[in-house]
């Protein structure tokens, strides 16, 4: 399974997190809380659909993708994970954020 991997630590997301992270294409979703780009508070109405991709309606939320850079590394196993776990000082956070298109691993020492 792959997963985005972030560090604490590390502000600079040009510098890899951990060992094994490449750099992938991911999708990273924007949600509004409306129906409508038109019942958005913002001068321009319309702009909502000149940046992004596969503008839709989901749940009466309003939704666009964006391509973004992420690192990425992919574990395969739960063995795979203990020792990820273990060669990251024993601390990780997995979370899934709902506007990111995979799961995501932070690591690093703040706790």
């Amino acid at each position: 399974m792959d997963f985005i991997v972030m560090s604490h630590s590390i502000y600079d997301d040009e510098k890899q997190p951990c060992t094994g992270a490449v750099r992938e294409n991911i999708i990273r979703t924007d949600e509004r809380i409306v129906d409508d780009p038109m019942k958005l508070i913002c001068r321009d109405h319309e702009s909502w659909y000149f940046e992004g991709k596969n503008h839709r309606v989901e749940k009466s939320h309003i939704k666009r993708d964006f391509d973004k850079e992420a690192w990425v590394v992919r574990i395969e196993s739960i063995e795979e994970l203990l020792t990820f776990i273990k060669n990251n000082d024993g601390h990780i956070e997995i979370h899934h954020p709902t506007n990111l298109s995979l799961p995501t691993i932070c690591v690093g020492d703040e706790r």
